[in-house]
């Protein structure tokens, strides 16, 4: 976990950053150091600043689009088009809590694609996903939308025995 939530209040990502650099822990709210955030059980790559000054000069390149997020991400089938831009309204799932949704009040939510492989027999494809909005759960409920969902992500329609882990990377 990156940074405390209800559920875990400690032994975050951030608390560790904090241990090891202990000036962070001047930085304001509850995630000190970090500039972007991955999903729990997405693996890759975090950006940590260890000064505000710095924190909030990488936090403003993302929002100017000077700096981005690609992940690679294995699902289902293969999408018709080689490459398309998903552009949807997200918030959380009216029946579920813990699940994002596509919705019309939600907030906007734009993603590009592209496939880097695809299966012969069209099982699975790799898939490059570059976010042009943070919002959670963004390209798995983008994937999930365009009738192909993560493999291994059990929340939006992967299927464990399809993968160990949710097939996700920053």
């Amino acid at each position: 976990t990156v940074h405390p939530c209800p559920n875990r209040p400690s032994g975050t990502l951030a608390h560790r950053l904090v241990a090891h650099f202990p000036e962070l822990a001047a930085m304001e709210g509850f995630r000190p150091g970090i500039v972007h955030r991955l999903d729990k059980d997405t693996s890759g790559l975090l950006v940590a600043a260890l000064s505000e000054k710095s924190r909030l000069a990488l936090a403003a390149l993302f929002a100017e689009h000077e700096m981005f997020k690609e992940y690679l991400a294995l699902v289902r089938g293969v999408p018709s088009a080689n490459e398309e831009r998903i552009e949807t309204f997200m918030g959380r799932d009216p029946r579920n809590k813990v699940k994002m949704a596509v919705l019309p009040a939600g907030r906007p939510a734009q993603s590009l694609r592209r496939t880097l492989y695809a299966d012969p027999a069209k099982y699975f494809s790799v898939q490059a996903v570059r976010i042009l909005t943070g919002r959670t759960h963004q390209i798995r409920v983008h994937m999930a939308s365009i009738g192909h969902p993560i493999l291994g992500d059990i929340l939006y329609g992967g299927d464990a025995k399809d993968a160990p882990r949710q097939m996700l990377h920053a």
